[in-house]
This record gives structure tokens, C-alpha cells and sequence, in this order.
């Protein structure tokens, strides 16, 4: 009997070892994989809810676009209000910072510098599935989507 019950002590401590380890490896391999999720290009897609705000810019935030290269490097392209056709395009390099806050939940920062332009920022940056990711910048929430 007490062989039993030793049997099923042992086998809770290793479930519950187990289910520990499971639980804290999924949070480092979401923060280490973070940087591979941004590389490529992509589209902002909630131009109608932004549109209003850039009313009296040289551009437009139709198709605005941006690509970020593994290398750091990010190209910005967006079209220009004045002539539809023609595209400003800003270059400048990007990276990514990650930390835990005391309840231990992920926070990404993406820092954004031109190289010639008008963007130096750190916004905050969540990603809600692969090919989606959200940023807040000055009270407004841009969504971009993977091209």
C-alpha cells in the first residue's frame, strides 16, 4: 500500500514538474522568435480610420507600406497627395526590445529612426497572429497586415 501511494505522489511531482517547464518554455520561445515574425513587407490596413487625421499631409495613407530587412534596415513607402502616381519613400533602420513586467506577460517595443525623415519613434508593437500586427502612435492605432 504505502509502495502505492509513493507511486502516486512521485508521478503528481513529475506532472507537475512537467506542466511547469511546458509553461515557462512557451513564453522565451514567443519572445525569442519575435524578431523573425517582423522581416518582410507589409501594408497598413486601417486607412479609413487614420485617413482623417493626415488630412492636410503631402501624402496619403493608401498602400502605405513598410519593409523591414533582417539586416535592421527599413524602407517606408507611402503615395504623395499631391500626385497619386509618385511615392515618397523615407529609408532608416529598426530593432526590437523585449522584456517581462512583474506579472511576467511579454512586452515588445519596436524602435523606428530615419535615416532623412520625419520618424523617430519607440512605439509599442502586438502582433495577434502571424501575418497581423498593431502600433500606437500618438493616440492613434495603425494596423498592418503581411504582404
Amino acid at each position: 500500500m504505502k509502495y502505492l501511494n509513493f507511486s502516486k505522489l512521485h508521478l503528481i511531482l513529475i506532472s507537475c514538474l512537467l506542466l511547469s517547464s511546458f509553461f515557462s518554455s512557451c513564453g522565451d520561445s514567443e519572445l525569442t522568435n519575435y524578431k523573425e515574425k517582423i522581416i518582410g513587407e507589409w501594408e497598413l490596413k486601417n486607412v479609413g480610420d487614420l485617413q482623417a487625421s493626415y488630412k492636410n499631409k503631402p501624402f496619403l495613407l493608401k498602400n502605405a507600406t513598410m519593409l523591414f530587412n533582417k539586416n535592421g534596415t527599413l524602407e517606408t513607402r507611402m503615395l504623395s497627395s499631391r500626385d497619386k502616381k509618385t511615392w515618397i519613400t523615407n529609408t532608416g533602420t529598426w530593432s526590437v526590445t523585449q522584456s517581462k513586467n512583474i506579472n511576467q506577460l511579454a512586452s515588445e517595443t519596436l524602435t523606428l529612426k530615419s535615416d532623412d525623415g520625419p520618424f523617430h519613434d519607440d512605439v509599442s508593437i502586438v502582433f495577434t497572429d502571424e501575418r497581423t500586427f498593431y502600433i500606437s502612435l500618438n493616440e492613434l492605432e495603425y494596423q498592418f497586415v503581411k504582404i
